[in-house]
């Protein structure tokens, strides 16, 4: 314990060594301070906090040990049981991975302090640990930005195990991973796997700041937020689809940045409750001009998931950006990291009608994902799933779509809508020829059209047909 790690490129991130000298106070150490009085408070003389304190306000749901795991992974405070203010700072600025002067540390180095942290101070990471690092660092993030009262994941979870699975596709031995090739991991799949875990020590370790200071970059330093809101369709409960909490901490700690920075992802559209076809997810999907994650569920129990990074069009000609990605949750979770176009027809005859995905996504023979038009067949050719050495074709049985865009790009969206459903209305209102009265009578004289004359020939002809 509190040997020196380094990284293949030699760069340094030690944890060892003396509690450096406290700073000169900025927004973190203000709300540090003040946190720190609030625990001091229950242990007399109100200069020290206790250990156990300290291990339980850290612990979560799923993340019982955490608090006693980063308790004693600092050698700087080793052998003591109550911490003064400024071995309090030190450990807390180090978890939030906040250098002396307020700057923001490496990735590389916070990553590092977490796999200490799980790793008991070792330079390998065995399975099992890495198991409780995925778990914890999962069940910290639905505890600082889920709902209250959401579950963390159980230890075997599905999820979970396949998470682990792809973190040791990095390893060369079975049962252990070492720094580099775990930073290898989280810096190419997982980049965000701990922003869960620092959200909720700067709730537990730092005093709340006013809701006035929020939006003040020059009084307060905040995470965000460690997972967006989620906003289910009418009828159904939020966590409870495709797309639960687990699920969430995955997808956010892989896709890109884009897809990260709304506090909320609003249901576009599921399947079972607004109907299973190509009609009604254009619906519900079009117009929203915004980044969106597409969820399919498979018969065979495969979850497979594409990200689009622009809005949804009918065309011919693919589209798409360069942070679409095409991924697969279940049983294996993978990301493809480059650039997916997307191909959407349905009503341009002479050109395969369907929803592809690819560098060519135009055709069901050239696309790494397709889905027929009615909605009811995926084909994947990419990253073959477990137990499917050949492209995989099944019958999808869930769909749902989650529109990561802004409040805003709902507005839209809805108005849209509205405008959509008002040109219909009218359009129903346009009388066929037989059936014009008043206004609508005079314009169509006015355009030269003898309206009883019309009407008598279609009378003419209707009773001919009846003869």
């Amino acid at each position: 314990m509190g040997q020196e790690f380094s990284l293949a490129d030699g760069s340094e991130v030690s944890h060892a060594g003396p509690v450096p000298s406290v700073p000169p106070p900025d927004r973190v150490d203000m709300r540090l301070q003040a946190r720190f009085k609030e625990l001091a408070g229950a242990n007399p003389p109100f200069d020290t906090i206790h250990r156990n304190l300290i291990i339980a306000i850290l612990g979560a749901p799923g993340a019982e040990d955490f608090g006693s795991r980063l308790y004693d992974s600092d050698q700087t405070h080793a052998g003591l049981v109550e911490l003064d203010l400024p071995h309090y700072i030190h450990a807390i600025r180090e978890a939030l991975g906040v250098g002396a002067h307020g700057e923001a540390t490496s990735v590389s180095s916070r990553t590092a302090f977490y796999f200490k942290v799980f790793s008991k101070g070792f330079a390998e990471l065995s399975k099992d640990d890495a198991r409780i690092l995925t778990r914890t660092a999962c069940a910290l993030a639905i505890a600082s930005g889920g709902p209250i009262g959401a579950a963390p994941p159980a230890i075997d979870s599905p999820l979970l195990e396949a998470i682990l699975r792809a973190m040791f596709r990095y390893a060369k031995q079975p049962t252990e991973i070492t720094l580099d090739e775990f930073c290898e991991f989280t810096s190419t799949e997982f980049p965000d796997m701990f922003i869960g875990a620092m959200k909720w020590i700067e709730i537990q370790g730092l005093a709340h700041c006013k809701d006035e200071e929020k939006t003040k970059s020059d009084v307060v330093w905040t995470i965000l937020h460690s997972l967006p809101n989620l906003i289910s369709a009418e009828g159904l409960e939020a966590g409870k689809g495709l797309l639960d909490y687990t699920t969430l901490w995955a997808l956010t700690s892989a896709l890109p940045d884009l897809y990260k920075v709304p506090d909320q992802w609003l249901m576009l559209y599921n399947s079972t409750t607004h109907g299973f076809s190509s009609n009604r997810f254009r619906h519900h999907v079009h117009n929203y001009d915004g980044p969106t994650v597409i969820l399919f569920r498979l018969e065979k129990g495969a979850l497979i998931g594409v990200c689009v990074d622009t809005e949804w069009k009918d065309k011919v000609k693919p589209w798409g950006g360069p942070n679409s990605r095409l991924f697969t949750v279940l049983p294996d979770f993978r990301m493809l990291h480059q650039n997916i176009l997307v191909y959407e027809n349905e009503k341009t005859r002479h050109v395969e009608h369907g929803i592809g995905f690819g560098a060519d996504p135009s055709t069901a023979a050239s696309a790494l994902l397709w889905i027929q038009d009615d909605m009811q067949t995926l084909v994947m050719k990419y990253a073959p799933l477990a137990n499917h050495a050949e492209p995989l074709t099944d019958r999808i049985r869930t769909v749902e779509v989650w529109g990561c865009g802004t409040s805003e790009t709902a507005l839209k969206q809805q108005r849209q809508r509205q405008r959509d459903l008002l040109a219909a209305e009218q359009k129903q209102k346009v009388k066929r020829l037989g059936t014009w009265e008043g206004e609508d009578r005079y314009l169509m004289e006015l355009a030269g059209l003898n309206v009883d004359a019309q009407i008598d020939i279609r009378a003419e002809k209707k009773l001919a047909l009846k003869k």
